[in-house]
């Protein structure tokens, strides 16, 4: 697949570095010296820009993609996730780093969203919640949702169900 990444903070670069073995990468930075320091640290392309200027997704071929992912800040990543929606080819994924956002992402009919605050929320959760034998295998959606194993004691009510 072809990917763009907008924002080279953690997020970005990690995922860059995750998906560069298998796809073609291309990873937008709008800090010139961040961009830099970046292009050092991994196979992808970078591109130095503002990833919600439709020249910059341009020059990364957007509409040649199959997959764009934001990982800025929300102004940036509604913008682009705005410029991306109308560009009707990529699918479209972004992280939401403010909850009070949360409805304007979904004015936009972005269906692939990471809600940063409820993602942590839930890992807290789901630390808490992991006791004694206990083992959450998966979690869905914002932890409405988890498959869990549990270990069933020799002489429990439970054995055999």
């Amino acid at each position: 697949m072809k990917i763009i990444i907008v924002g080279g903070g953690e997020k970005g670069l990690a995922l860059a570095n995750l998906l560069a073995n298998e796809h073609q990468v291309t990873l937008i930075e709008q800090d010139e010296s961040r961009a830099k320091v970046i292009a050092t640290k991994t196979q992808v392309l970078v591109l130095q820009g503002d990833g919600s200027d439709i020249s910059i997704l341009r020059q990364a071929n957007i509409g040649d993609v199959d997959y764009v992912v934001t990982t800025a800040d929300d102004k940036t990543n509604l913008g682009v996730c705005q410029i991306a929606k109308n560009e009707e080819g990529p699918h479209v994924g972004s992280l939401v780093n403010e909850s009070k956002n949360e409805e304007l992402f979904s004015k936009l009919e972005v269906t692939n969203l990471v809600f940063v605050v409820g993602t942590i929320v839930s890992a807290i959760q789901r630390i808490i919640i992991q006791k004694g034998t206990e083992d959450i295998i998966s979690q869905l959606g914002l932890g409405e949702m988890q498959v869990a194993k549990m270990t069933v004691t020799e002489g429990s009510k439970a054995e055999g169900m």
